[in-house]
């Protein structure tokens, strides 16, 4: 339904913002 595009689409944009942070954190500079 419309909620689970929602839900899908709002989890592909953490894991695009959340990816690059996580590893930001693990890079040695």
């Amino acid at each position: 339904g419309k909620m689970n595009k929602l839900l899908i689409a709002f989890g592909l944009i953490i894991l695009f913002v959340a990816l690059p942070c996580a590893s930001q954190e693990f890079d040695p500079y």
